[in-house]
């Protein structure tokens, strides 16, 4: 039997993916804005948007390498949230506001998960980055879908 060595179990972690199930983070996201405007009715389908894929790259369900392709991944499913938040109508006020919402989802996971609050603050400080750059296309998307809904209206108008 070998012996038990405290270096062997941290050298074998695997970095590359966070230990939690992309669906709770995505469900306790939700529930943090069930009840706010403008996801108070809305119909499930339309609250969830494009989250689902944007949480999944953050928690990089797949276990891509660090290889840039997770990240182009983690851009074009947030910006494509952004895009449809604001065909919906939704201000960029709420945009920004559901990401933050993402992070604390992520924590509360990772907490009821049984991390430790060490490895909390760990992930955490790994995947600020990511949430920071899923905002930042998320409201490029939105941004983007505000210049093709105003190109529209002057096509109408001509």
């Amino acid at each position: 039997m070998a012996k038990y060595s405290f270096q062997n179990s941290i050298d074998s972690w695997d970095w590359e993916r966070v230990p939690l199930d992309v669906d709770a983070v995505v469900f306790r996201w939700a529930a943090m804005l069930h009840d706010r405007l403008p996801w108070r009715g809305m119909p499930p389908d339309d609250a969830f948007g494009y989250i689902r894929a944007v949480v999944s790259e953050i928690l990089n369900e797949a276990r891509h390498p660090g290889n840039g392709m997770r990240e182009r991944r983690l851009s074009a499913a947030a910006r494509a949230h952004g895009e449809f938040r604001r065909r919906q109508q939704h201000q960029c006020t709420a945009l920004s506001e559901e990401l933050a919402a993402l992070r604390s989802a992520i924590e509360a996971s990772l907490v009821q998960a049984g991390q430790s609050p060490g490895l909390v603050r760990d992930y955490l400080v790994l995947l600020d980055a990511d949430v920071e750059s899923a905002r930042a296309s998320a409201l490029v998307g939105w941004n983007t879908g505000l210049e093709s809904v105003s190109f529209r209206s002057r096509l109408e108008m001509d």
